[in-house]
């Protein structure tokens, strides 16, 4: 026998490493060696809501006007008969706003949403910080002045289709008061002075419409 004879099995190992590394050399990298891929963005980016200017009316601007300088009055009163009086004259720079107790689109923002335990509304609507013009609660209070929406109007179904935070704009009328001109629900004169909700019957609430 020749010794520089190959043996079969030898040739079978030689020819098997040659075949991986064949298959190594062909396989195709997953990326370029240095490059990022690019991934798509986990969820779109939505346009921007235009935003709706609404203007104020100019007897709503006079009655936040006088409301919070009433605010302010009280607040810094040297003393407890020095804050009574502050109210007296916020009911008459109130007055002077408010030549009549019905107001026709003035502006604001929902601040309560809710329905009693007959399921009628309750709404709150903010005009500006700290002031709010609202329905009663309950049945018991509104038993004299029915502020309270009835499910079954018309009024009931636009309201509660809304939000709490909506712009919205809203007629309707307050109530008379010899206090403080027109009806606020507080239970003490701090409330009443530097956080006021004011007793409103609505008659018509709507979202400003787009130009």
């Amino acid at each position: 026998m020749s010794p520089y004879r190959t043996s079969p099995s030898l040739l079978a190992c030689i020819f098997a490493i040659l075949a991986i590394g064949s298959c190594d050399d062909n396989q195709a990298p997953s990326s370029a060696p240095g490059t990022s891929q690019t991934q798509a963005p986990s969820s779109s980016v939505l346009p921007a809501v235009a935003r709706v200017e609404v203007p104020i009316p100019a007897n709503e601007k006079e009655f936040i006007l006088a409301v919070q300088q009433g605010q302010a009055a009280f607040r810094s009163a040297p003393n407890e008969m020095a804050q009574g009086g502050t109210r007296s004259k916020r009911r008459i720079a109130i007055c002077q706003s408010l030549p009549q107790i019905s107001v026709s689109a003035w502006v604001g923002r929902i601040d309560t949403l809710s329905s009693n335990s007959d399921g009628k509304g309750v709404l709150e609507i903010s005009l500006a910080p700290d002031i709010r013009v609202k329905t009663w609660n309950n049945d018991f209070s509104d038993s004299a002045s029915h502020t309270l929406i009835d499910p079954s109007s018309s009024l009931f179904g636009i309201v509660s289709q809304m939000r709490k935070g909506d712009q919205v704009v809203f007629s309707g009328a307050f109530f008379p008061s010899d206090v403080d001109c027109v009806t606020e629900t507080s239970m003490s004169l701090q409330g009443s002075m530097t956080d006021p909700e004011f007793l409103f019957r609505f008659l018509s609430v709507n979202t400003p419409r787009t130009k």
